[in-house]
Parts: structure tokens; C-alpha cells; sequence
């Protein structure tokens, strides 16, 4: 098995975001999953055996203001994923696509936190990923009542589904961190 789990987040208004910034979010949070996930099926598909898990986000499913990149990031992670299930279809080899909501990691720091939005304890991912590769599907949102949010989200108009994400918060998320709390982390992300 493979488990693809490579992600950091610089956040910020779109247009002040330097070519450095989205390179770097570029290279670990898709150009490392495309080449793991390569990787990987060289080896699983002569064997007819293995499971790939790529972590996104559910900013791979939806866009949010502030993290604009990280967003574009997700996204083609899971258009990857996509892609690749169907390339594998068939050939014993399984592919999953995880999508957690704001996972209480480094990559959150300073971000803030609401009635109705709460990040997630490490541990919810890790159980959903173990759970995946005893019971492999392609969808894991966690938590999975994000599959359900989602699902509604595609079925109403764009602007009911906008207006939901203001009623949550979830559209201030990233352009409300606090500087300060994320100072450290984002100076990391730019020195490695």
C-alpha cells in the first residue's frame, strides 16, 4: 500500500500570493502525490495487488477564499485519483481518494474556529484511511457527513450552495487566520 499524505497550506488573498508560494504548494501537494502514486502502480500493477490512498481535502471538492491554491492543489489531486481508479479498473489494484475537512495538524494553525465549523483530531483521519484499506472504496470524506453536504451542494443551485457555506463560516475560515499563530509554520513551508 501506498498512502499519499503530503500537503501544506499557504493562505492569503489570491493576488498577493508570490510565484514561490504556489510553486511550492505545486510540488508537495501534486507533484509528490503524481509521482508517488506512479510509482506505485509499477510496482502494484504486475503484482495484480495493492492500494493506493490519496489524501486531498474537501478543498478538493469545493473552493474556499484564502487558500485559493491549496484549493487548485486538491482539486487536481482528485481528478487524479479519478483518472487513475479508471486506469486501474480491473487490475486488481485499488485507489482511494480521502477527503478530510481542516484536520487539527500544523497545516491549521491559526485558522479559526466557529460553532458550526470544527477542525478534526488527526486520529479521525487515520481511522477512516485504516478503514479504507480493510474495506476499500474510492470516496472517504471525513467526517462522512461531509459526502452528504457535498452531494446536496451539487444538487441545488451554486448560490444556495454559497449562501450554505457563509451560514457555516466556511467561507472565512482561511481569510480569518490569524497571522501570527501561522507565522511559523508558513515560514517553514518557504525555507524547506
Amino acid at each position: 500500500m501506498l498512502i499519499n499524505n503530503a500537503g501544506v497550506m499557504l493562505v492569503g488573498p489570491f493576488e498577493d500570493e508570490d510565484d514561490a508560494a504556489t510553486t511550492r504548494q505545486l510540488e508537495i501537494n501534486l507533484h509528490s502525490v503524481i509521482h508517488g502514486t506512479r510509482e506505485a502502480v509499477k510496482r502494484m500493477r504486475p503484482r495484480a495487488a495493492g492500494h493506493i490512498v490519496n489524501v486531498a481535502s474537501m478543498a478538493g471538492k469545493a473552493g474556499f477564499p484564502g487558500a485559493t491554491t491549496y484549493c487548485a492543489t486538491k482539486h487536481a489531486v482528485v481528478g487524479l485519483s479519478e483518472a487513475v481508479r479508471m486506469e486501474l479498473r480491473g487490475s486488481g489494484v485499488d485507489i482511494s481518494c480521502v477527503m478530510p475537512a481542516v484536520v487539527r495538524t500544523r497545516l491549521a494553525d491559526g485558522l479559526p474556529e466557529t460553532k458550526m465549523f470544527k477542525s478534526l483530531p488527526p486520529d479521525d483521519v487515520a481511522r477512516a484511511i485504516v478503514a479504507v484499506l480493510r474495506e476499500p472504496r474510492f470516496d472517504v470524506f471525513v467526517p462522512k457527513s461531509l459526502d452528504i453536504t457535498g452531494r446536496i451542494a451539487r444538487l441545488v443551485p451554486r448560490s444556495a450552495s454559497e449562501w450554505f457555506v457563509r451560514v457555516v463560516g466556511a467561507d472565512k475560515v482561511f481569510t480569518r487566520a490569524h497571522s501570527g499563530a501561522r507565522a511559523d509554520y508558513e515560514a517553514k513551508v518557504r525555507r524547506s
